[in-house]
C-alpha cells in the first residue's frame, strides 16, 4: 500500500505500525546493505488541480488522503502535511472553501528483494515491531492553498459560487488558460466576499505566502519549476510505500483492511467537521 507521508523521519526497511500511522525505529532490513543496493530512478509527475468543497468529505479524494488519516489527524493532530487544511474548522453552510493542490513527484528510492533480512526482531512480540516495512519512498513537493470565501452578505453566498463557477469552474486543472480568467474573476468578485487563505507547501523552502486569489493560482502554476529548482530538485518524502511484515514473518498477524470501511470513515470525518463548524458559530 502507499500513503502519504507523516511529517518526522522515516527509513527503508524500518518498521511502520498502520493502527498507529507511525515509523518504528526498528530495522527489518539491514541498514547498510539497502544502502549498496539502492535503486533510485526519476519519477516525474505533476497533479496540479482545484476544486470548490462542497463537503468535507470530498477533500479526502481531492488530496488523495487515506480516509482513516484524515480522520485521525482531523481529531488529534499526527503530523500530517497541510494539517492547517485538513484541521480548519468554519461553517461549510456558509463559507466556501476553494482548494489548489499540486504534488509534483520527482525520485523514487527502493531495494531489491535479495537485500539482508535482519533476524533481531522477529523474536519480539509484533506490538513492539509494528505491521509493515518500508519498502519505498517517493520524493518530490506539494502545495495546498486553502482559500476560505465568506461572502459579505448571505444573500451573496450564491453569487459567489456563480462567479466561481462561471469565471474560473467547479474544479479544474491549473494551467495558462486558467491564470488568463482570474482578472476578470476578481472584478467579478470585487467586494462581494472576504478571503482567508492557508498555505502549506513542501520541498521548495521558505516562499512568501500568496495574500490573494490571484497570487494563488500564480505560485501554484509556478510551483513545479520552484520544486526543480530548489537545491538538488528532488524534494521531500511524499509517499511511502508499506509492505505487510506478514509476508517476510509468517508468525506475525496479517494486517487487513476492510473496504467497507472506507465510505464510513469519509462520513464520520464530514459529520465530525460539521460538528466542530457548528460549534464555532454558536
Amino acid at each position: 500500500m502507499i500513503i502519504q507521508a507523516i511529517i518526522g523521519t522515516v527509513f527503508l526497511g524500518a518498521a511502520y505500525n498502520m493502527n498507529y500511522f507511525s515509523a518504528i525505529r526498528v530495522f527489518i532490513y539491514d541498514s547498510e546493505d539497502i544502502q549498496s543496493k539502492l535503486q533510485v530512478r526519476p519519477e516525474e509527475s505533476i497533479v496540479s488541480k482545484f476544486q470548490v468543497i462542497n463537503k468535507a468529505a470530498d477533500l479526502i479524494d481531492f488530496l488523495e488522503l487515506d480516509p482513516a488519516l484524515a480522520l485521525r489527524e482531523k481529531y488529534s493532530s499526527i503530523g500530517l502535511p497541510f494539517q492547517d487544511v485538513i484541521r480548519s474548522v468554519f461553517d461549510r453552510r456558509e463559507v466556501i472553501e476553494l482548494v489548489l493542490y499540486v504534488k509534483c513527484k520527482m525520485e523514487n528510492q527502493t531495494f531489491p528483494s535479495d537485500t539482508k533480512l535482519k533476524s533481531d526482531w522477529q523474536t519480539r512480540p509484533q506490538k513492539y515491531v509494528g505491521t509493515h516495512f518500508v519498502k519505498s519512498m517517493t520524493t518530490g513537493g506539494n502545495l495546498v492553498i486553502s482559500y476560505e470565501i465568506t461572502p459579505s452578505k448571505p444573500e451573496y453566498r450564491s453569487d459567489v459560487r456563480n462567479i466561481i463557477a462561471s469565471h474560473i469552474g467547479n474544479s479544474g486543472i491549473i494551467d495558462e488558460n486558467l491564470m488568463q480568467k482570474l482578472e476578470n474573476f476578481k472584478k467579478a468578485l470585487d467586494s462581494k466576499a472576504y478571503i482567508n487563505l492557508k498555505t502549506y507547501s513542501t520541498g521548495i523552502g521558505f516562499h512568501i505566502p500568496p495574500r490573494n486569489i490571484e497570487e494563488g493560482f500564480k505560485f501554484a502554476h509556478e510551483f513545479p519549476q520552484l520544486l526543480k529548482n530548489t537545491g538538488k530538485g528532488k524534494g521531500v518524502v511524499l509517499e511511502i510505500e508499506l509492505l505487510d511484515l506478514h509476508t517476510v514473518e509468517p508468525n506475525y498477524s496479517e494486517y487487513k483492511i476492510n473496504p467497507d470501511l472506507t465510505p464510513v470513515l469519509k462520513e464520520a470525518y464530514a459529520k465530525y467537521d460539521d460538528i466542530l463548524g457548528f460549534k464555532v458559530k454558536t
